[in-house]
C-alpha cells in the first residue's frame, strides 16, 4: 500500500505526521466510531 492509499484508507484528518512512520492516530479514529484500541 503506498502513501496516498494509507491516507485516503484511513483518513488525512488523523495523520499526525510522517506516513511512512505510521504516525496516524488510529486511538482517536477508533474513538470516532465508538471502538476502544485495547479491544484489538
Amino acid at each position: 500500500m503506498n502513501r496516498y492509499e494509507i491516507i485516503q484508507k484511513i483518513g488525512n484528518m488523523y495523520q499526525i505526521g510522517n506516513t511512512e512512520s505510521g504516525e496516524f492516530s488510529y486511538v482517536q479514529a477508533l474513538k470516532t466510531v465508538g471502538k476502544n484500541i485495547k479491544d484489538y
